[in-house]
C-alpha cells in the first residue's frame, strides 16, 4: 500500500468517525427531546421484561428521576444532558472511531459517560 492509499484509508476512518460523532449526538438530542414520551413507554415494557428494566434503569439515571417537564428534577436532566453532551463533544477522533453506534448501544454509552463525568 503506498502513502496516497494509506492516506485515503485515514480520512475514510475520520469520515466514519465524524458521522458517527454526529449521530450519536443527535441521536441523543432525540432522546432527551422525547425523554418523558419514552420513559411511559419502557415503564410499560418493563413489566414484562427485564432488558426493558434495566433500560428503564439507565434512562431514570440519565433523566434525574424526573417524571415530567413540571418535575423539580427535570432541570437536573437538562444539566445532565448539557455535561453528557460536553464531554462527549470534547473526545478526540480516536474515541469515535472505535465507539460502537448499534442500536441499543446508546443508553450504554451515555450511561458510561454519565460514570466519566460525574465520577461514579
Amino acid at each position: 500500500m503506498n502513502a496516497k492509499e494509506m492516506k485515503k484509508g485515514e480520512t475514510s476512518l475520520e469520515g466514519d468517525a465524524v458521522r458517527k460523532k454526529k449521530d450519536i449526538l443527535f441521536n441523543m438530542f432525540s432522546l432527551y427531546a422525547q425523554r418523558y414520551i419514552l420513559l411511559d413507554i419502557w415503564k410499560e415494557d418493563a413489566k414484562e421484561s427485564d432488558s426493558s428494566k434495566e433500560l428503564l434503569e439507565k434512562a431514570q439515571k440519565l433523566f434525574a428521576y424526573s417524571e415530567s417537564e413540571d418535575d423539580p428534577r427535570d432541570k437536573r436532566a437538562q444539566e445532565i444532558y448539557t455535561d453528557i453532551s460536553d464531554y462527549l463533544e470534547n473526545q478526540p477522533m480516536e474515541f469515535w472511531e472505535t465507539v460502537d453506534c448499534r442500536r441499543g448501544k446508546l443508553e450504554d454509552l451515555l450511561c458510561e459517560a454519565y460514570d466519566k463525568v460525574y465520577g461514579k
